[in-house]
Protein backbone atom coordinates (compact mmCIF):
# COMPACT_ATOMS: atom_id res chain seq x y z
CA UNK A 1 0.00 0.00 0.00
CA UNK A 2 1.32 3.43 -0.83
CA UNK A 3 2.52 5.76 1.91
CA UNK A 4 -0.05 8.26 3.07
CA UNK A 5 -2.98 6.25 1.77
CA UNK A 6 -6.53 6.95 2.92
CA UNK A 7 -6.48 3.84 5.17
CA UNK A 8 -3.44 5.16 7.00
CA UNK A 9 -4.90 8.60 7.54
CA UNK A 10 -7.98 7.10 9.17
CA UNK A 11 -5.90 4.81 11.38
CA UNK A 12 -5.45 5.94 14.98
CA UNK A 13 -2.03 4.27 15.28
CA UNK A 14 -0.75 6.12 12.23
CA UNK A 15 -2.27 9.40 13.41
CA UNK A 16 -0.70 9.11 16.87
CA UNK A 17 2.73 8.28 15.44
CA UNK A 18 2.56 11.28 13.12
CA UNK A 19 1.43 13.50 15.99
CA UNK A 20 4.38 12.22 18.07
CA UNK A 21 6.64 13.02 15.10
CA UNK A 22 5.79 16.70 15.49
CA UNK A 23 7.80 16.80 18.71
CA UNK A 24 10.21 13.90 18.20
CA UNK A 25 11.81 13.38 14.79
CA UNK A 26 12.32 9.67 15.47
CA UNK A 27 8.58 9.09 14.98
CA UNK A 28 8.40 10.83 11.60
CA UNK A 29 9.45 7.62 9.86
CA UNK A 30 8.18 4.10 10.32
CA UNK A 31 11.73 2.84 10.55
CA UNK A 32 12.55 5.11 13.48
CA UNK A 33 9.30 4.37 15.30
CA UNK A 34 9.56 0.63 14.66
CA UNK A 35 13.06 0.52 16.12
CA UNK A 36 11.88 2.26 19.31
CA UNK A 37 8.85 -0.03 19.52
CA UNK A 38 10.98 -3.15 19.06
CA UNK A 39 9.05 -4.32 15.98
CA UNK A 40 9.78 -4.38 12.26
CA UNK A 41 8.85 -1.48 10.00
CA UNK A 42 6.70 -3.95 8.02
CA UNK A 43 4.76 -4.86 11.17
CA UNK A 44 4.26 -1.20 11.99
CA UNK A 45 3.04 -0.55 8.45
CA UNK A 46 0.54 -3.38 8.83
CA UNK A 47 -0.68 -1.93 12.14
CA UNK A 48 -1.05 1.52 10.60
CA UNK A 49 -2.83 0.40 7.44
CA UNK A 50 -5.18 -2.15 8.97
CA UNK A 51 -3.21 -5.07 7.55
CA UNK A 52 -2.98 -6.61 11.02
CA UNK A 53 -6.29 -7.83 12.41
CA UNK A 54 -5.11 -7.88 16.04
CA UNK A 55 -2.17 -5.81 17.21
CA UNK A 56 -0.36 -7.35 20.19
CA UNK A 57 -1.38 -5.52 23.37
CA UNK A 58 2.23 -5.02 24.47
CA UNK A 59 2.91 -3.14 21.21
CA UNK A 60 -0.11 -0.89 21.78
CA UNK A 61 1.05 -0.28 25.36
CA UNK A 62 4.52 0.76 24.11
CA UNK A 63 2.96 2.97 21.42
CA UNK A 64 0.80 4.71 24.01
CA UNK A 65 3.84 5.47 26.17
CA UNK A 66 6.33 6.37 23.43
CA UNK A 67 3.84 8.44 21.41
CA UNK A 68 2.40 10.05 24.58
CA UNK A 69 -0.99 8.87 23.35
CA UNK A 70 -2.82 7.23 26.28
CA UNK A 71 -6.01 7.15 24.20
CA UNK A 72 -4.51 4.26 22.22
CA UNK A 73 -5.12 1.93 25.17
CA UNK A 74 -8.82 2.82 25.34
CA UNK A 75 -9.11 2.60 21.57
CA UNK A 76 -7.52 -0.87 21.61
CA UNK A 77 -9.76 -2.09 24.43
CA UNK A 78 -12.87 -0.83 22.65
CA UNK A 79 -11.98 -2.90 19.57
CA UNK A 80 -10.93 -6.16 21.21
CA UNK A 81 -13.57 -8.92 21.43
CA UNK A 82 -14.00 -8.47 25.19
CA UNK A 83 -14.30 -4.70 24.84
CA UNK A 84 -16.90 -5.14 22.12
CA UNK A 85 -18.99 -7.40 24.35
CA UNK A 86 -18.58 -5.01 27.30
CA UNK A 87 -19.35 -2.07 24.98
CA UNK A 88 -16.21 -0.20 25.99
CA UNK A 89 -16.52 3.29 24.57
CA UNK A 90 -13.74 4.90 22.61
CA UNK A 91 -12.74 8.35 23.77
CA UNK A 92 -13.38 11.13 21.30
CA UNK A 93 -10.96 11.22 18.41
CA UNK A 94 -10.41 14.94 18.94
CA UNK A 95 -8.19 15.96 21.82
CA UNK A 96 -9.94 18.71 23.72
CA UNK A 97 -8.58 21.44 25.90
CA UNK A 98 -9.18 21.24 29.62
CA UNK A 99 -11.96 23.83 29.45
CA UNK A 100 -13.97 21.83 26.90
CA UNK A 101 -13.41 18.57 28.74
CA UNK A 102 -14.55 20.15 32.00
CA UNK A 103 -17.70 21.54 30.43
CA UNK A 104 -18.54 18.20 28.81
CA UNK A 105 -18.05 16.40 32.11
CA UNK A 106 -20.05 18.93 34.13
CA UNK A 107 -22.81 18.83 31.52
CA UNK A 108 -23.03 15.06 31.92
CA UNK A 109 -23.39 15.59 35.71
CA UNK A 110 -26.55 17.68 35.32
CA UNK A 111 -28.81 14.63 35.51
CA UNK A 112 -26.83 12.76 38.16
CA UNK A 113 -29.10 13.62 41.12
CA UNK A 114 -32.14 12.35 39.22
CA UNK A 115 -30.22 9.25 38.20
CA UNK A 116 -29.20 8.59 41.81
CA UNK A 117 -32.81 8.94 42.95
CA UNK A 118 -34.05 6.70 40.13
CA UNK A 119 -31.47 4.04 40.99
CA UNK A 120 -32.54 4.11 44.64
CA UNK A 121 -36.19 3.64 43.56
CA UNK A 122 -35.27 0.75 41.28
CA UNK A 123 -33.09 -1.01 43.86
CA UNK A 124 -35.25 -0.36 46.95
CA UNK A 125 -37.31 -3.54 46.68
CA UNK A 126 -34.47 -5.68 45.34
CA UNK A 127 -36.48 -6.55 42.21
CA UNK A 128 -36.35 -4.95 38.78
CA UNK A 129 -39.74 -5.37 37.14
CA UNK A 130 -40.66 -4.73 33.50
CA UNK A 131 -41.72 -1.16 34.28
CA UNK A 132 -38.35 -0.35 35.84
CA UNK A 133 -36.19 -1.69 33.00
CA UNK A 134 -36.46 1.49 30.87
CA UNK A 135 -35.46 3.54 33.93
CA UNK A 136 -32.49 1.26 34.56
CA UNK A 137 -31.50 1.61 30.92
CA UNK A 138 -31.59 5.41 31.30
CA UNK A 139 -29.49 5.21 34.48
CA UNK A 140 -26.87 3.04 32.79
CA UNK A 141 -26.75 5.21 29.66
CA UNK A 142 -26.27 8.34 31.78
CA UNK A 143 -23.51 6.68 33.78
CA UNK A 144 -21.83 5.54 30.54
CA UNK A 145 -21.78 9.16 29.36
CA UNK A 146 -20.26 10.34 32.64
CA UNK A 147 -17.69 7.52 32.50
CA UNK A 148 -16.72 8.44 28.95
CA UNK A 149 -16.12 12.08 29.89
CA UNK A 150 -14.15 11.05 32.98
CA UNK A 151 -12.03 8.80 30.76
CA UNK A 152 -11.40 11.65 28.31
CA UNK A 153 -10.30 13.92 31.16
CA UNK A 154 -7.98 11.22 32.50
CA UNK A 155 -6.46 10.74 29.03
CA UNK A 156 -5.92 14.49 28.72
CA UNK A 157 -4.26 14.63 32.16
CA UNK A 158 -2.01 11.69 31.37
CA UNK A 159 -0.95 13.24 28.08
CA UNK A 160 -0.18 16.55 29.80
CA UNK A 161 1.38 15.31 33.07
CA UNK A 162 2.03 11.58 32.77
CA UNK A 163 0.23 9.04 34.92
CA UNK A 164 -1.08 10.67 38.07
CA UNK A 165 -2.01 9.03 41.36
CA UNK A 166 0.23 6.00 41.06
Amino acid sequence: MMVGSTNEKKNVYYYCRKKAGESDVRFKSRDGAAELLGISAVSLRDHETGGTKVIPPDVVARMSILYNAPELRSHYCAECPIGEVQKVQKPGEEVFELEKLTLRLLSSFKDITGVKDKLIEIAADGVIDEFEKPDLEYVLKTLDTVALHVQELKIWAEREFGRLGQ
